[in-house]
């Protein structure tokens, strides 16, 4: 594959993606209002997505250097697009709650992984200062 058919899968990519967060991120509370969803729910929710999201972003940084950028970028967007199909089909609270919780770690996984082809553009001391920051 080219450089350039490369960038533009990539770049469409990323568009679609980010379309696909904003919608969510405005219809997704709506939804689980509609399912009658309490606040504290939606809240608890959100919390538990945002622990996982927390645990797992300390290992996946080492991740993506030991099995590859490409392989962990591509298991992230196939988890993400697979957990935000299931949203339609959930009804419980703890179903919400772990399906949230594998997309934030499939974000986190893709997230991470452009990061740390960011940094790769800088030599590593510089990396290593950029880090201590």
């Amino acid at each position: 594959m080219n450089i350039k058919k490369a960038f533009w899968i990539f770049a469409i990519l990323t568009v679609l993606i980010m379309i696909s967060d904003r919608i969510l991120f405005v219809i997704f509370p709506n939804y689980l209002l509609q399912k009658q969803f309490s606040a504290t729910e939606i809240g608890l929710i959100f919390s538990f997505a945002s622990l996982i999201l927390l645990i797992s972003r300390t290992f996946i940084g080492k991740l993506s250097d030991v099995w590859g950028r490409k392989s962990i970028l591509s298991l992230g967007l196939f988890i993400e697009s697979i957990s935000i199909s299931f949203y339609p089909s959930l009804s419980r609270i703890y179903e919400f709650g772990i399906v949230k919780g594998v997309k934030e770690v499939a974000e986190t996984l893709k997230d991470s992984v452009i990061d740390a082809i960011q940094a790769d553009v800088f030599k590593k001391k510089i990396r290593a200062k950029i880090h201590l920051l």
